[in-house]
């Protein structure tokens, strides 16, 4: 079985900053899904959706970097081309068109069986055929964003650092001496420094030394895993983003 080995910070910098939002979203969600297999309950819970990411590999000890430069036609929308074998994708359509035939013929036929066939659809997946040009902007990829509009990548990013340093520290209280670890995890992260703004201010040493927060800076960064806690569940249940309400 391989060990962990999630992607360093440093390397999904590089990512964030140099890709689109799509593929920087997709980054996050294979880190979210890289913790889930290794925590008994969400690793369970990715196993009741039958195999639904049997197509990612085990990613287990793997880079995103060399995984995507492998998998990320699964996130690709088909596109319309000429084929030399069928294409099995579940939202692609093969028809065979006569060349002999005029345009004026072939094209209103096409547009009647793609019609078709996208109403077909539509019922197939539960998609609201009353509403059919918001409805055919359903992605046909085999894996898509949810919804990228109200996506925050650099909340979500740090959601997901808060999340794997409570996984690390053996997922403890929400106290003093975890926040100062998320502070201090934020602080070593290299490129530019993008502390969430309730850890900006430094923690007040107590008779010990040991720096203590106020409620606020806690009771946000209790929020903030609940919210990570939340996006891993619906990661392990398939879904992504899929962000709490804020």
């Amino acid at each position: 079985m391989k060990k962990a080995s999630y992607t360093t910070r440093r390397e999904f910098h590089g990512f964030i900053t140099q890709n689109d939002k799509r593929q920087r979203l997709i980054a996050i969600w294979y880190l979210f899904y890289q913790i889930c297999l290794d925590e008994p309950e969400l690793r369970k819970k990715i196993e009741e959706t039958e195999n639904l990411y049997a197509d990612w590999g085990d990613v287990r000890g793997e880079n995103f970097f060399v995984w995507w430069a492998e998998h990320k036609t699964l996130f690709e929308e088909p596109s319309v081309r000429v084929i030399d074998e069928i294409d099995r994708h579940s939202g692609v359509l093969n028809i065979s068109i006569p060349l002999s035939l005029p345009t004026t013929i072939t094209i209103p036929e096409i547009r009647r069986i793609i019609k078709k066939n996208q109403l077909a659809r539509l019922e197939d997946n539960n998609i609201d055929k009353l509403r059919i040009k918001k409805s055919l902007r359903h992605s046909a990829a085999k894996y898509h964003i949810a919804d990228q509009r109200e996506v925050r990548i650099h909340d979500l990013m740090n959601k997901y650092v808060i999340f794997l340093n409570w996984i690390k520290h053996g997922k403890p209280p929400c106290n003093n001496a975890f926040c100062q670890a998320v502070r201090e995890a934020f602080i070593a992260a290299p490129g530019p420094r993008r502390l969430p703004p309730y850890l900006i201010a430094e923690g007040t040493p107590d008779a010990d030394g040991n720096p203590t927060f106020d409620d606020n800076q806690l009771r946000q960064l209790r929020r903030a895993l609940a919210d990570s806690q939340k996006i891993a569940q619906s990661v392990a249940s398939g879904h992504f983003p899929n962000l709490p309400d804020s």
